[in-house]
């Protein structure tokens, strides 16, 4: 049973326990650390680890720590599925870096049924950094000579002044952050903002470009298990929009770096060239549909999210570099984690992402909203009771100077001292990483 082999690191409970055969929970701040007390504890097969594994063993062990180690070190297969609750992009990468170490050296890379998965929090977050949408890497992860700024480095330029342009493309920075909203109004440089809708970031731009939505251009993407996808236009498309890419090559195209292509299937020969890992894909090779498992929308009566059957293409995966035989795998010591250590009358407050929020596109579409919550935080009935609170009360989340207001909902899967607090349900409703902050009730207005 595929269930009883499940190991599940996390600083909360949540629906996945019930399948595991070992749930480890961690101090938000400890994910890293977590993972290098498992490889300290594992059985390697790799030779010339000694300074990594002394790395490790300096990491708190505990027995639930050891006996999944033990599980990892019989297993055959090994994939771990890395996701970046709370996390910054700094440590995602560290995070990414120690289950990458924990994979070398227990031997579970190159080979089918073994690796790592990144669970990104949007779609096509894989294909996007596959082509290059990285500070730091060109398409195919190819090293740049002159790095770029990072997001924190390019709010802190900008509102200094430093950036004479600033081009935001499918992104609603004042929706999502106070840090941004503050820099956007900073700058006195020129503000582009290439979007679909009027959103609160395009409202302070200089110049707003009017793309096209998924619905309405062809395309791919590109899942965290690297399976290259066509999508199709669905509808005609609305006004005068274009295709994001399009914008792109005539923005381009006007400051002398070639032509706009013909279409999607143009732009993919080209990704093909630039990015290593895509050699060897068509458009074309895309559109194949093969037998695929669950049977979804055949005679099967599983439901996988649609009844229709797949003739639009089954896509192909790329292959992952470790499957090259010519490729040495290497490992190096992941920066460590630190925990976020909260005082008397302080929470950790984490930031989780749901399906359905209040950001642009689904606050758009009526019968989406219905399934909406109001803005609420995730506390444990303990704190709860020692607070005086109950759940639906009326709170007000203190992060520094900001403060969000939002109802109380009571989860004993939370940790005692921890503040679960969902993204985009409101303005700037939750950090974009663990922070401390402190809870306050309000009090009830009538109407």
């Amino acid at each position: 049973d595929v269930y009883k082999r499940q190991i599940l690191l996390n600083g909360r409970k949540t629906r996945l326990d019930k399948f595991a055969s070992h749930s480890i929970r961690y101090a938000y701040g400890e994910e890293v650390n977590t993972l290098r007390a498992l490889l300290a504890q594992a059985d390697l097969v790799s030779e010339g680890l000694d300074d990594i594994l002394a790395d490790a063993k300096s990491a708190p062990s505990s027995d639930d720590i050891q006996a999944a180690a033990t599980v990892i070190s019989e297993a055959n297969n090994l994939i771990i599925f890395a996701g970046g609750e709370g996390l910054t992009a700094t440590q995602s990468h560290a995070l990414a870096q120690a289950c990458s170490n924990l994979l070398v050296a227990t031997g579970h890379v190159g080979r089918v049924d073994n690796g790592l998965i990144m669970v990104w929090p949007g779609a096509n977050l894989q294909g996007a950094f596959d082509a290059g949408f990285h500070y730091a890497f060109e398409p195919g992860y190819q090293p740049v000579e002159m790095p770029g700024l990072n997001y924190d480095g390019i709010l802190a330029e900008l509102e200094a002044g430093n950036l004479p342009l600033v081009y935001i493309a499918g992104a609603d920075l004042v929706f999502d952050s106070a840090e941004a909203e503050k820099a956007l109004r900073a700058t006195s440089g020129t503000i582009i903002v290439q979007d679909m809708f009027l959103t609160a970031t395009a409202e302070l731009a200089d110049i707003v470009l009017p793309t096209q939505s998924i619905g309405e251009r062809d395309g791919t993407y590109t899942s965290g298990e690297r399976r290259v996808q066509r999508f199709y236009a669905a509808i005609e498309p609305m006004g005068e929009s274009l295709p994001d890419w399009e914008i792109a090559q005539m923005v381009g195209a006007e400051l002398g770096q070639g032509e706009v292509d013909l279409g999607a299937a143009s732009v993919f020969i080209k990704l093909t060239k630039a990015a290593a890992p895509y050699a060897g894909l068509t458009y074309q090779s895309l559109a194949v549909t093969e037998e695929q498992w669950p049977d979804v929308g055949g005679e099967d009566l599983y439901y996988g999210g649609t009844a229709f059957t797949n003739d639009s293409g089954s896509g192909m995966q790329w292959t992952a570099f470790a499957e090259d035989l010519s490729f040495e795998p290497s490992i190096q010591a992941p920066t460590h984690s630190v925990p976020l250590k909260a005082s008397d009358g302080e929470f950790v407050v984490v930031p989780v992402t749901m399906i359905y929020d209040r950001e642009t596109v689904v606050n758009k579409t009526d019968l989406l909203q219905e399934r909406v919550p109001d803005p609420f935080v995730m506390l444990n009935p303990a704190d709860a009771e020692q607070m005086g609170l109950q759940s639906g009360d009326p709170l007000e989340v203190v992060i520094n100077d900001q403060l969000i207001h939002v109802e109380a909902a009571l989860d004993a899967g939370v940790p005692s001292g921890v503040l679960v607090l969902p993204r985009r349900l409101q303005t700037q409703g939750a950090p974009t990483s663990a922070m401390l902050g402190a809870l306050r009730k309000l009090e009830a207005v009538s109407a």
